[in-house]
């Protein structure tokens, strides 16, 4: 049986047409925001997504962090919900 976690990294990159959804009020993500995005939402740890952009760790959690508070999660998983249920 697959897990959640199993999805996550097999799931493709969205397309660039839908992604990221829009925001309510006049919020919006950095480019690096977009980017920690993506790949969070392709099942990658945070090392991952740093070492792909190319930049470290604890900025990627900065990213992160930043992302849960404009979207109003408070974890990877439920940010994940929200992005598909916004793309549905």
């Amino acid at each position: 049986m697959r897990t959640s976690l199993d999805l996550l990294r097999t799931a493709e990159v969205p397309p660039t047409d839908v992604f990221p959804p829009q925001l309510s009020g006049t919020t919006s993500l950095s480019p690096r925001e977009e980017q920690a995005l993506r790949l969070i939402t392709c099942g990658k740890c945070n090392k991952e997504t740093a070492t792909e952009i190319g930049i470290t760790p604890r900025t990627v959690k900065f990213h992160v962090a930043n992302l849960l508070t404009k979207f109003s999660v408070t974890s990877k998983l439920e940010l994940f919900a929200v992005l598909l249920h916004t793309l549905r």
